[in-house]
């Protein structure tokens, strides 16, 4: 069978197609492959379709079809089913980018785990999740720790899988979206070019750590900016606010809504809620301080239940 097999978050996927980025995989032969990844034609619209999302649009038989100009389209015909069609002209490296953002998403879904818009790292054995309002600084601050030798699991879509019963992280990629100003400040080098907007650009960049195994999941924070303080503040949640931060992190909550799993989302952020705590992180509006809210996410491990 050619192609090539790759880990994805813990899945074993065949592909036709080169993923650069994703790394091979290393698990027995014999294991089951979780997603077929094939390159072909896809339809230009789906029956009955439902348009949710900037390139997505979701078919009464429960197919999602994405078309991303300059890039290509992307068709998942079941859980584990995907048939990718690139753009004749486009970079192998943005197919794979757009693949693991939204696709990855949807695939996470049907497959019933919970993916999270946030950024993650490990810390003495426990997965921290940072999620937050745009511009927060969850990249930014994964990356700190990163550079600090914390162990990179997620940038922008966390996976969320239950493991004997309880919430774990499942590492996804040692590539970070790092915005220019970010990547500067950390000392980093820039990566690959991504995007500009309003003249700001966008770089990769690879996490020199990276973690490829589950890690239990030890606390969630909700970052904000606080142009009027200078120190860090971190709360702990309430029930009710650990519930609504989980929920209104989760990645493409609206297309999976669309899909009719909505009940499902509600169990899984009760149960995430309920697991771990949840805190709420108000940083100052400059990457002065950054080393002291590394130090401050650190120490939350240690607050008493």
């Amino acid at each position: 069978m050619g192609g090539y097999d790759l880990a994805i978050c813990g899945w074993r996927a065949h592909s036709a197609l080169f993923l650069p980025g994703i790394a091979p995989w290393a698990g027995s032969d014999a294991a089951a492959v979780d997603l077929h990844i094939t390159r072909g034609a896809v339809p230009a619209s789906l029956p009955g379709e439902v348009v949710t999302g900037r390139y997505m649009r979701i078919g009464t038989d429960g197919r999602v079809l994405f078309d991303v100009p300059g890039i290509g389209a992307y068709l998942i015909e079941a859980p584990d089913r995907l048939v990718v069609s690139p753009h004749a002209d486009a970079d192998p490296q943005d197919v794979v980018t757009f693949f693991k953002g939204a696709v990855f998403g949807m695939l996470c879904h049907l497959h019933g785990r919970l993916p999270l818009h946030a950024s993650s790292v490990e810390v003495e054995g426990r997965a921290l999740v940072f999620a937050g309002e745009p511009g927060a600084g969850e990249s930014t601050l994964a990356a700190a720790m990163a550079a600090k030798g914390c162990r990179l699991l997620a940038d922008d879509v966390t996976v969320v899988v239950r493991i004997d019963g309880a919430p774990w992280v499942a590492p996804a990629s040692r590539l970070q979206k790092l915005w220019q100003d970010s990547q500067e400040a950390l000392g980093l080098p820039a990566g690959r070019s991504l995007r500009t907007v309003q003249d700001r650009f966008k770089y990769e960049h690879q996490a020199g750590v990276f973690l490829a195994d589950p890690v239990p999941l030890g606390a969630v924070f909700h970052l904000s900016r606080a142009p009027d303080r200078s120190e860090a503040i971190l709360e702990r949640q309430a029930p009710g606010q650990a519930f609504h931060t989980v929920w209104t992190n989760i990645y493409r909550d609206h297309a999976a809504r669309t899909l009719g799993l909505a009940g499902s989302l509600f169990v899984n952020c009760g149960w995430v809620a309920g697991s771990v705590p949840c805190f709420t992180l108000r940083r100052s509006d400059d990457f002065g301080g950054l080393d002291a809210l590394t130090d401050v996410v650190a120490a939350a491990l240690e607050r008493p239940a």
